[in-house]
C-alpha cells in the first residue's frame, strides 16, 4: 500500500492539524504498516508545516521567524514520540473491533440475502421438493381419525389401543374443527381470550405424547376457511356483504366464513399450522380449501382480487413451503367430486387436484361424499348397496383420470359410525382396503364421525 501522506496534506495549515489527519488515516485508511512507517510519515507532516509557515503569501508581508530556540524544538520532538507511541499502541484494539463489527454486518447481510426465499412459491416449486412428501407416502399411510369429541384421556386410549393392534401407524387429530373452535391449547395471539379454544382442549405436546406412546406418527386435520369463529373475531379475515363493505356475510345457515382472498386469513391458517408443526405433528391434513357453499347472494370478497383457483393454490403451497421448513407434510383433503374432476366453480374447487402444491390429496370416499358423484359421465354406485363398490367405482375413476399419480393418494374410507345412517362393519373394512389395494392404493384413513369404530379383526397390513 502507499504511504500516508496523500496530496491533500500539502494545503493544512500546520502540523497539528497534519498530525489528526494522520492519526485518523491510520487508523482507518490502513496505509501504514509498521511503526517506522509511522514515524516517517510523522516526518514528513512536520516537514511540510515547516514549508507551509514560510511560504510566500503576495498578499501579506513577510515576518521573519520568531525564536524558540533548542529548547522549543526538544519539547516539539518529545511531543512527537509521546503521540507516536500512544497512536500506535491504541491503534490496534480499536481497528480490532471496528474492523470486526463492519465484517460481521458484512456477513450477516450476506446470509440474509442468500436464504431469502420467495413469498409466492410455485406448484413446479413444490413438486421438487421431495422429502417429507417422499417419506410420508413411500412407506404408506395407514390412519385412523380421531374426531374432537374423542380428544380426553380415555376415548383416545381405547381408540388408539384398538388402532395399534390393527396395524394403524397414524393418528389424525381434528384439531381445528368446521364450527371454528380449535381443540388443543393454542398459544397464537389471535385466539387468547377470544373464546376460539374450545372448552377443556387438552396441550397440543400431552396429545402427541398420548399417540406416541402407542408408537404412532402423529397428524393433525385443520378445518380452514369453512370457520365461523375466528370470521368473527378477525373480521378482517371474513367474507363481507356486497350491499354493505363493513358488515360480514352470512350464508343460508347464518354462518360466516374466512375469505380466501384476505391476507389476515390466511396469515392466521399459517401461524395455527406453523404452531401445530411446532409441537410435533408430522403431517398436516388441510379441509375444507374452498369459497363459501350455497348461495352467493351479496357475497363481496374485495376489489381486484384474482381466480377462486389461484388463491386456493396460493394458500396451500404457502402452507406447505411452511410445514416443510419443519420437516412435515401437507395433504389436501377433497371432497369426492372435487377429486375426481368435478368439483364446483363457485367453490374454486373446478382445477386439477394435483395443482394445489400439498404433498398429498386425500379425496373423501364416505358416503356422505361420493353418493350422487358421477365421474367421466359415470354415477358412482350408491354406497348403500355396498361401501367396497363404491369405493372400488370410485378409486377407479380416479385412476382412469391420474394413472401417474393416484398411488399416492390417502383416501378417507368409512370404518365406523358417519354422518349417514350408514355404519361399517370390520368386514366392510376389509372389504373396502381390499378395493383400494386391487387398484395399487395402500395408503387410506379409516374414518368415524363419532370415532364409534370397529377396528376388532381388521388387518391394514
Amino acid at each position: 500500500m502507499g504511504k500516508c501522506v496523500p496530496s491533500f496534506l500539502q494545503y493544512d495549515q500546520n502540523f497539528y492539524h497534519l498530525f489528526v489527519r494522520l492519526l485518523v488515516k491510520r487508523f482507518f485508511c490502513l496505509e501504514i504498516n509498521s511503526t517506522f512507517e509511522f514515524f516517517t510519515a510523522v516526518m514528513r507532516c512536520i516537514t511540510l508545516s515547516k514549508i507551509k509557515r514560510y511560504q510566500f503569501n503576495p498578499g501579506r508581508h513577510r515576518h521573519g521567524r520568531r525564536g524558540g530556540g533548542p529548547f522549543m524544538t526538544i519539547l516539539v520532538i518529545v511531543a512527537v514520540v509521546v503521540l507516536i507511541f500512544i497512536g500506535w499502541n491504541i491503534y490496534v484494539p480499536l481497528h480490532q473491533a471496528i474492523k470486526g463489527t463492519k465484517n460481521t454486518s458484512t456477513s450477516t447481510s450476506s446470509t440474509a440475502s442468500k436464504t431469502t426465499v420467495s413469498s409466492h412459491p410455485t406448484t413446479s416449486s413444490k413438486a421438487s421438493s421431495s422429502h417429507p412428501a417422499q417419506s410420508a407416502t413411500s412407506s404408506g399411510v395407514k390412519a385412523v381419525y380421531l374426531s374432537s369429541g374423542t380428544l380426553t384421556q380415555t376415548s383416545m386410549d381405547q381408540i388408539l389401543s384398538s388402532a395399534k393392534n390393527a396395524g394403524i401407524k397414524t393418528a389424525i387429530v381434528e384439531l381445528k374443527g368446521e364450527d371454528g373452535a380449535l381443540h388443543y391449547t393454542s398459544k397464537i395471539s389471535q385466539v387468547q381470550n377470544n373464546g376460539l379454544v374450545a372448552q377443556g382442549a387438552l396441550d397440543g405436546a400431552a396429545i402427541i405424547q398420548e399417540i406416541q406412546k402407542y408408537g404412532m406418527t402423529p397428524a393433525a386435520d385443520i378445518s380452514c376457511f369453512k370457520d365461523p369463529l375466528a370470521a368473527n373475531v378477525i373480521r378482517t379475515a371474513s367474507v363481507h356483504n356486497s350491499t354493505s363493505h363493513d358488515i360480514t356475510w352470512l350464508d343460508e345457515s347464518n354462518n360466516r366464513w374466512l375469505n380466501p382472498y384476505a391476507a389476515d386469513a390466511t396469515q392466521y391458517l399459517t401461524d395455527l399450522t406453523t404452531e401445530i408443526t411446532s409441537l410435533g405433528f408430522k403431517q398436516i391434513y388441510l379441509s375444507n380449501v374452498q369459497f363459501p357453499s350455497g348461495k352467493q347472494k351479496h357475497v363481496w370478497y374485495g376489489n381486484n382480487v384474482g381466480t377462486k383457483e389461484s388463491a386456493l393454490q396460493t394458500f396451500v403451497s404457502s402452507i406447505a413451503q411452511k410445514a416443510h421448513t419443519a420437516g412435515a407434510t401437507v395433504t389436501l383433503v377433497l371432497p369426492a367430486d372435487a377429486a375426481l374432476g368435478s368439483g364446483e366453480a363457485t367453490l374454486g374447487q373446478d382445477q386439477d387436484p394435483y395443482s394445489y402444491g400439498a404433498d398429498a390429496v386425500s379425496p373423501l370416499f364416505v358416503p356422505s361424499s361420493v353418493t350422487g358423484v358421477t365421474a367421466g359421465g359415470t354415477a358412482i354406485p350408491d354406497p348403500a348397496a355396498g361401501l367396497s363398490v363404491s369405493v372400488n367405482a370410485a378409486a377407479s375413476a380416479l385412476k382412469t383420470q391420474n394413472a401417474d399419480k393416484y398411488k399416492n393418494d390417502i383416501p378417507f374410507i368409512l370404518a365406523g359410525t358417519g354422518t349417514t345412517t350408514q355404519t361399517a362393519t370390520t368386514a366392510d373394512i376389509n372389504a373396502q382396503i381390499s378395493a383400494l389395494k386391487s387398484l395399487g392404493m395402500t395408503n387410506y384413513v379409516l374414518y368415524s364421525s363419532t370415532a364409534t369404530y370397529a377396528l376388532n379383526g381388521v388387518t391394514v397390513s
